[in-house]
């Protein structure tokens, strides 16, 4: 069984990775630790030996990288865990094992763990050849005309694997965004609404107000009003509003939309 340390500044991402880790290698991976800054994991590393860390790039003061050249001696291995795909090649140079992108997938994450155990004790950071590394880091990016099928989301006790088709639309809150879908059911993302834009930018979802990004296969109708941009009705009952600005997008995509889905 290899020992891992989850190192990330958001909590939600802590648990959920860790409720992944749990739940699908309870005979393969123990998580040993959970860090939210390179500050905290530094200090974790002087009394504790984990196998791998699994590790976030972009946190606030010191990053990924910053911490990992903090650390004297190495001897684990490292996936980067982040929701960016543009250190795929920084991976590379920094030798990890693996590159995997949020929202965390079950098969890139078993793909990591395969490769992390079969990593030889003591050698888990170095690297066998420029190729074998490349393909190691490159293989868990998803290819740009991939759309995204399901969204991990961990609530309490377990972790939901959210079918992005019952996903109705996302609210904005705060640093958050509240997912609900076609059974009723809303669930907190641990990403801002803007994140979720992103996440989903070459999926059928659209963003129509700054609370609002909405799945177009959900939308019953669109509703004209006087002033503002109006409003839309969606498969759950809910009516949610079309900011002014981002009115002419939206009429647009759903018209583009019609004819793609006739």
């Amino acid at each position: 069984m290899i020992k891992a340390l989850i190192i990330d500044d958001e909590e939600l991402s802590r648990r959920l990775l860790k409720q992944l880790l749990i739940k699908f290698f309870p005979h393969d991976v123990e998580v040993v630790g959970m860090a939210d800054s390179a500050e905290s994991a530094r200090e974790f590393l002087v009394e504790n030996q984990p196998d791998v860390l699994f590790l976030d790039i972009e946190m606030p003061g010191e990053d990924g990288f910053d911490f990992l050249r903090s650390v004297e001696h190495r001897d684990f291995a490292v996936v980067f865990v982040t929701a960016y795909d543009q250190y795929a090649l920084r991976a590379f140079k920094a030798s990890a094992a693996d590159y995997i992108l949020k929202p965390v997938d079950f098969d890139d994450l078993q793909v990591a763990v395969k490769k992390v155990m079969s990593l030889q004790p003591g050698k888990r950071a170095q690297t066998e050849n420029y190729q074998s590394r490349i393909s190691a880091v490159l293989e868990n990016i998803k290819a740009p005309e991939q759309k995204l099928r399901k969204l991990a989301v961990p609530s309490r006790d377990k972790v939901l694997l959210v079918d992005v088709t019952n996903i109705v639309y996302f609210k904005a809150d705060d640093n958050y965004a509240k997912m609900y879908q076609t059974n009723g059911e809303e669930l907190t993302v641990s990403k801002s609404l803007k994140e979720c834009e992103d996440l989903f930018s070459d999926s059928d979802f659209i963003r129509i107000h700054k609370s609002y990004l909405i799945n177009l296969h959900h939308v019953k109708a669109y509703v004209r009003a006087d002033t503002g941009g109006g409003s839309v009705e969606l498969t759950n009952s809910t009516s949610v509003e079309v900011s002014r600005r981002l009115r002419a997008t939206f009429l647009k995509r759903m018209h583009d939309f019609a004819i793609e889905t006739k």
